[in-house]
């Protein structure tokens, strides 16, 4: 019963994000997919993760769903985040700012064999930096407002999506 009822919220927000995408993907054709990884405060851990964006999702914002699972502090974390973001333009540069919210459901599995499950929600601040013509790193701060992880900083790439 303990796994059922860990599961359940995890591939709820997964459909839910796929849906979500789907929607994003008919409405911008922007799309990219990618890895990062980072630390954790409170949790304290170490991050790894996915993350995915689809450009003009939502007028001038883009949806950027992503998965993230943290290690260390006696537990193991997932965190689903669904966030849109307004990206800005530096001028006369080639790096792009953004800044966004969402909802995050992080579930916290312990050494203890408990788990628990919370929604928050998500503030995020980054930058993105293009690597060739179509593809980006991009380093990002995400504060968590509830019983989510506090601080996350994240470095990550991303394949594809172009330049906007």
């Amino acid at each position: 019963m303990k796994y059922a009822r860990f599961w359940s919220p995890i591939l709820t927000v997964s459909l839910i994000t796929l849906a979500a995408g789907a929607t994003a993907t008919a409405a911008g054709p922007a799309m990219s997919f990618g890895g990062r990884a980072g630390l954790s405060v409170n949790p304290d851990q170490f991050v790894i993760g996915l993350q995915g964006s689809w450009g003009n999702a939502a007028g001038p914002l883009d949806f950027a769903p992503s998965f993230d699972m943290g290690f260390g502090d006696n537990n193991t974390s997932y965190v689903f985040n669904a966030d849109f973001q307004l990206p800005f333009s530096l001028p006369r540069s080639s790096a792009r700012l953004y800044a966004g919210a969402g909802p995050t459901l992080a579930v916290f599995d312990h050494n203890n064999h408990t788990s628990n499950s919370e929604l928050g929600l998500s503030l995020v601040g980054g930058v993105m930096l293009p690597m060739g013509a179509t593809n980006a790193y991009n380093l990002e701060f995400r504060a968590g407002v509830g019983d989510i992880p506090d601080i996350r900083v994240l470095l990550g790439i991303a394949f594809g999506g172009g330049r906007r």
